[in-house]
């Protein structure tokens, strides 16, 4: 049996289905929405990650300019 839906303002009304459909199809709905949370928190998480190794490839950076300044001087 095909799902009907209608877009009021960029939602789905469910509201003429019958329970099981209205069930079926708010699954669909938290399964989406549950992956996208899950995309948008790993691509943070791999941000982060990726400024955390650039911060210490900074640090790591400087110390070796800093040693250079002393070896120099």
């Amino acid at each position: 049996m095909e799902l009907s839906k209608q877009q009021d303002g960029g939602t789905a009304s469910v509201a003429h289905l019958p329970k099981e459909q209205k069930t079926n199809q708010a699954n669909l709905i938290v399964e989406q929405y549950v992956e996208k949370r899950r995309d948008k928190a790993e691509e943070q998480a791999q941000k982060e990650e990726e400024e955390i190794t650039q911060a210490k490839q900074t640090k790591s950076n400087w110390d070796e300019l800093i040693s250079y300044r002393y070896a120099i001087f």
